[in-house]
């Protein structure tokens, strides 16, 4: 119960990164939100193992594991302004983009991946 109360002390900054997932017997596993600060963490697993028993009355953690989760969202209040979805969105293809696409000698592949770009920055821009 320590470990969950004084989790954001104990990591400090790296709390809206790593969650505690699950603790059994000697071994936490962490939750970690991106691929990238997971190789980080378990390349640091000795020091958070040192800093996490250090804050417990006697060490009691052996082993730490990571697992890729995807971060909580909180409901969003829907909102009457109106948003980008709204708007239409016109899209310029880089000349490399172009030049990829004209080389790609199916034209319905070439469609499939025009519409894939087209989605994919859409929904960047929500």
């Amino acid at each position: 119960m320590k470990l969950l109360e004084e989790w954001p002390d104990i990591v400090g900054p790296l709390a809206n990164k790593v969650t505690i997932e699950k603790i059994y017997q000697e071994s936490i596993t962490l939750g970690v939100y991106d691929s990238c600060w997971m190789q980080e963490l378990y390349l640091l697993s000795s020091t958070l193992l040192e800093t996490i028993n250090r804050n417990l009355d006697q060490p009691r953690i052996k082993q730490v594991r990571f697992k890729l989760v995807r971060k909580k969202e909180q409901k969003k209040k829907k909102s009457t302004a109106p948003t980008h979805k709204d708007e239409p969105l016109t899209i310029t293809l880089t000349p490399t983009q172009r030049n990829a696409l004209e080389r790609i000698t199916d034209p319905d592949l070439r469609t499939a991946l025009q519409s894939f770009l087209i989605r994919c920055y859409q929904e960047k821009r929500t």
